[in-house]
């Protein structure tokens, strides 16, 4: 307090009577006593209470929900499904508690669903792709700031770093959007499925196909029963002669169909030709058959 107190123990000058002398001293101790019991009662009556400071603690981690989701995204990942594969692991992602989500388990399956959507941009250059990848990690900062207002130790630099990754990989304004791959990609109309001629009679160009190969195989049957050292020859060539008739049989109805096919007011121009030389005999077939398409 800022007042002083002192204490007079001299005698008041006053003689009393015998046995009983009192100090005036005495009196003013007692007084300040009293008054030092009274401001200390005070005091104790109308101080303020300690204050306590509460430390919040991370919530544990008790669902297990996420881990089905998780065997389901890696068998996905197994069968090349990518796009799919890293919605599954945003599934799982999703049915975690926040303890999880904020801790090792949650950056795991945040990492391998952003990796999947990656592979999946990589092979089919689908933007949208990109912008569900972008979607969910800014998703994911906004789960690790939450679990640092509960009391979580987080750390947002994967996260940080990962959406700069993709949206560096995001089309720039004016500039036009890859075109998209893969199985999902619009195919071309009007586009036949397998490889045709065109310009001429297939029918006739196989006629005359077939019908050339036997009459070369049956004349080398006939050419070898002739100069060769064998037995009974004849039934060799005897063979060779019918097979080389085989094949005229339908060199000339394939080349009657050639000749008369017509495409674009143009004939299809074929010629056939025997051929002979020492001990060798043959057909020589020549003509424009057309153009693949």
């Amino acid at each position: 307090m800022g007042a002083g107190w002192a204490v007079d123990l001299e005698p008041t000058g006053v003689l009393p009577a015998p046995g009983r002398v009192r100090y005036s001293g005495c009196v003013q101790a007692t007084m300040i006593a009293g008054l030092l019991g009274t401001l200390a009662a005070g005091s104790s009556a109308t101080a303020p209470d300690p204050v306590v400071h509460a430390v919040m603690a991370c919530p544990a981690a008790t669902s297990e929900a996420h881990r089905p989701l998780l065997v389901k995204a890696d068998e996905q990942v197994e069968a090349g499904q990518d796009a799919e594969a890293g919605r599954t692991f945003v599934a799982a992602f999703d049915a975690m508690d926040l303890g999880n989500q904020v801790g090792g388990t949650g950056k795991f399956t945040a990492d391998r669903a952003v990796t999947s959507f990656m592979k999946a941009w990589e092979i089919s250059q689908d933007v949208a792709i990109l912008q569900e990848a972008e979607r969910y990690v800014v998703r994911y900062l906004d789960v690790l700031d939450r679990g640092a207002q509960q009391g979580c130790v987080v750390d947002r630099k994967w996260g940080e770093d990962r959406l700069a990754e993709i949206r560096d990989l995001m089309p720039k304004e004016g500039e036009p959007e890859p075109e998209a791959v893969g199985p999902d990609a619009p195919k071309p109309k009007d586009c036949p499925a397998v490889p045709a001629i065109i310009g001429v009679d297939r029918v006739g160009v196989a006629l005359v196909t077939v019908g050339a190969s036997l009459f070369v195989a049956g004349t080398g049957l006939l050419v070898s029963g002739l100069v060769l050292p064998i037995d009974k020859p004849q039934a060799l060539t005897i063979t060779g002669a019918v097979v080389m008739g085989g094949g005229v049989a339908f060199i000339i109805p394939g080349a009657v169909r050639l000749g008369t096919w017509r495409r674009n007011k143009t004939r299809a121009r074929l010629g056939v030709a025997p051929w002979t030389g020492r001990g060798l005999a043959g057909v020589t077939v020549s003509g424009r058959f057309g153009a693949w398409r």
